[in-house]
């Protein structure tokens, strides 16, 4: 029970990705001594189907060609740009056949205003230019992919139906819709707070925590607890629009709601990131959590 009570306080059940955190319960549970043995067989098998699962899903999606038409771009783009064609045309062809839609110009879109958000930033970047906090914000939700990444899950959650409802809000008017750009904002808010030290030894200081200091005249430790409060407001905010979805579009409440999950899975709750240094034991436990099945 302790150790129960004392992960439960390091972050909220409802920020969790809930996969995950079955393997966690799975291990503390098996060592209680009122386990119930049977219904902990049960947890470990299920958890190793869906595993298995996923594996072969990350496998069909490791399976993209080679394009003749990227041989005049560089070397180093090649195996991006032969990612992006194929998987977005793969997209447009499922919806095509499941919804009767078109959805290729949409998924152009997407990744126009993505690349148009990277070389806002890169221009900041050269010209020195200050920016407030606010400026930072509304544009590198959209550079850490959240942008990309809800548009692209919910594509793949709805039917025709919400397909034609939805599609406009998503697509076209992205910038007002909280339940595009909150996850952006978390997403971006999450991988601040836990990549900013190894930036700025970099000389990267491009990053909200930067901004902010310079912004407020305040200490790297002031606009961190700046940060969990924005952090803690916009899950509020994203908490009333997934009751809302979750009357005419529950797929969708629950897609956007475990990309959330996901990011504060990646990012640790803000402390380190999977894609940097990481303690060995995080390391461990996230490959053991994607690749290694529970002992039965």
């Amino acid at each position: 029970m302790a150790e129960q009570v004392e992960e439960s306080l390091k972050m909220p059940l409802h920020w969790r990705f809930i996969w995950t955190e079955a393997r966690n319960f799975i291990d503390i549970y098996q060592r209680d001594d009122n386990m119930n043995s049977v219904l902990l067989e049960f947890a470990k098998l299920n958890y190793n189907i869906l595993q298995s699962v996923y594996i072969k899903e990350l496998q069909e999606l490791a399976k993209w060609d080679d394009l003749e038409a990227i041989e005049e771009l560089p070397e180093y783009i090649k195996l991006i740009y032969t990612a992006l064609y194929n998987h977005a045309s793969e997209v447009a062809h499922d919806t095509l056949d499941d919804a009767s839609m078109d959805i290729l110009p949409f998924i152009r879109k997407l990744f126009e205003g993505h690349i148009e958000a990277n070389f806002q930033e890169a221009k900041w970047i050269n010209s020195g230019h200050n920016l407030t906090a606010d400026e930072y914000l509304q544009v590198s939700w959209i550079t850490i992919g959240g942008l990309v990444a809800v548009n692209y899950a919910v594509v793949g959650v709805v039917g025709q139906y919400f397909m034609y409802k939805f599609l406009s809000e998503f697509m076209d008017h992205y910038f007002v819709s909280d339940l595009v750009c909150v996850p952006g904002y978390i997403a971006r808010l999450l991988n601040d707070l836990s990549t900013t030290k190894d930036e700025i030894e970099r000389g990267e200081t491009l990053n909200f925590i930067n901004c902010y200091m310079i912004q407020e005249g305040v200490s790297e430790e002031e606009a961190r607890d700046h940060m969990e409060g924005l952090k803690r407001k916009f899950w509020k905010k994203l908490n009333k629009y997934i009751i809302e979805y979750s009357v005419d579009a529950p797929n969708i409440a629950k897609v956007v709601v475990n990309m959330v999950r996901v990011t504060h899975r990646i990012y640790r709750g803000g402390k380190y990131d999977w894609f940097g240094v990481r303690p060995k034991a995080d390391l461990v436990s996230m490959l053991n959590s994607v690749f290694e099945p529970i002992p039965m």
